[in-house]
């Protein structure tokens, strides 16, 4: 999900801490996540910029990606991240590899103001991991993080020409309730819009047991 908020920022953290996702039943490997520090920074960098390269290589000129990830996932731009505490981020491990990240910027929706609500900001996934229920897991996760702190919807903004992550969205019981910012990749200027989904206490009591 390409970005053109120029002040990410993620949670600022001690140490790593880890919680284990329960396995997806086709595929028994289990997965550790892992809250980032200082420390991480560049394994963050690596795994932002190696999964924004696999996921946009065909819709984006190289030269546009490699000004997209200079401005956005540089050392420097990711240690401003996580020195806000209104974001949380984490590397997903399998096998000791970072597969994944997952970013969380804990504001309200621009186009539902009035719920307590969090942003999905990142949701990237190496490509070898594509197919395995990775992505679904630290969606569900996400979920999860969202109403342990509080919040009851959880939002994300999305380019109108990916496709792919909008039938995920959709799967994920997401839904479209408006236009989005123009989001900046390079010098391409993209649409985008605005997904949201509420967030049910029901649903957490299961997902903690794994």
């Amino acid at each position: 999900m390409p970005s053109n908020d120029g002040t990410r920022r993620v949670i600022e953290t001690k140490t790593l801490e880890s919680m284990e996702i329960k396995p997806n039943p086709n595929n028994d490997r289990k997965v550790q996540l892992e809250k980032v520090n200082s420390r991480a920074l560049g394994l963050l960098a690596s795994v932002l910029k190696t999964s924004f390269l696999e996921a946009y290589r065909e819709e984006h000129s190289m030269e546009n990606i490699e000004a997209y990830c200079d401005q956005h996932y540089t050392l420097e731009a990711l240690e401003k991240v996580i020195k806000d505490p209104a974001y949380d981020v984490y590397l997903a491990k399998k096998k000791g590899q970072d597969v994944a990240a997952l970013v969380i910027y804990h504001r309200s929706c621009p186009l539902r103001p009035q719920v307590k609500a969090s942003e999905l900001k990142q949701l990237y996934v190496l490509s070898s991991q594509y197919g395995t229920g990775l992505g679904k897991h630290l969606m569900e996760k996400s979920f999860e993080i969202v109403r342990e702190g509080g919040g009851e919807w959880i939002w994300l903004c999305v380019s109108d020409r990916n496709y792919r992550a909008q039938r995920f969205y959709l799967k994920m019981n997401f839904e479209k309730i408006g236009k989005g910012p123009v989001l900046e990749v390079g010098t391409e200027k993209l649409p985008s819009s605005i997904m949201i989904r509420r967030l049910k206490r029901e649903e957490f009591g299961r997902s903690k047991e794994g």
